[in-house]
């Protein structure tokens, strides 16, 4: 009996001992935590790009040149400008573009002039697991300036633009990410020089280039 009691005594020890044992080992010889199988963290593939409070730096240029209703008249407009985005959810970025545009217009006279202003940027980014990342979203905001219009004086505008735009964003070495994107623009300006507001709808081709932390 004795002999009994004391194989029962030693086993419950030795359970106890594994029971305390067995997780810390298979602990300590877990493989560290990846975002999703096969991403290996601080290569080319973006591990934690679309993550909830990441940051994104980025500088855009895009170009459009666009006709009058009567055809007298033609616009060509460069914007460029930094911008700033924040990852508020997986995927959701919402950012903030402060914008430089240059236009010329050619209509019997040739018109330069320059505009500044902010846009609004709200996207969705897909995560792909990959190095293209595509995405959807909408831009919004406003620009005004001054110009010399010849004989009818200075005349002072503002632009309301508003609409959707889609990209790729691609990963080129470690953080750095290039952005193809194309937008459609509804503008609607007015100035000094006329109390009605005129329309324009513009397709924009644009690229970007960034980095992310």
């Amino acid at each position: 009996m004795k002999i009994i009691m004391k194989f029962l005594t030693m086993t419950g020890l030795a359970a106890l001992f594994a029971l305390l044992l067995v997780p810390q080992t298979a602990h300590a010889q877990a493989p560290a935590a990846m975002p999703y199988p096969g991403c290996v963290p601080n290569k080319i593939l973006a591990c934690n790009y679309t993550e909830p409070f990441g940051i994104e730096f980025e500088g855009r240029f895009q170009f459009d040149a666009n006709m009058e209703d009567d055809g007298d008249g033609k616009q060509y407009n460069l914007m460029f400008g930094p911008a700033l985005g924040v990852f508020l959810a997986k995927g959701f970025q919402i950012g903030f573009i402060p914008t430089l545009r240059l236009t010329k217009y050619t209509d019997g006279e040739d018109y330069t002039f320059v505009a500044g202003g902010a846009m609004l940027l709200l996207r969705y980014i897909i995560d792909t697991r990959s190095i293209v990342f595509p995405y959807f979203g909408a831009l919004m905001g406003a620009l005004g300036g001054k110009t010399d219009m010849g004989v009818l004086g200075e005349n002072e505008y503002t632009i309301l633009s508003v609409g959707p735009e889609t990209g790729l964003k691609i990963l080129v070495a470690g953080r750095a990410i290039v952005t193809l994107y194309l937008n459609y623009q509804f503008n609607s300006q007015g100035d000094d020089l006329d109390d009605d507001w005129t329309e324009s709808h513009v397709i924009n081709l644009g690229i970007g280039f960034g980095f992310w932390i």
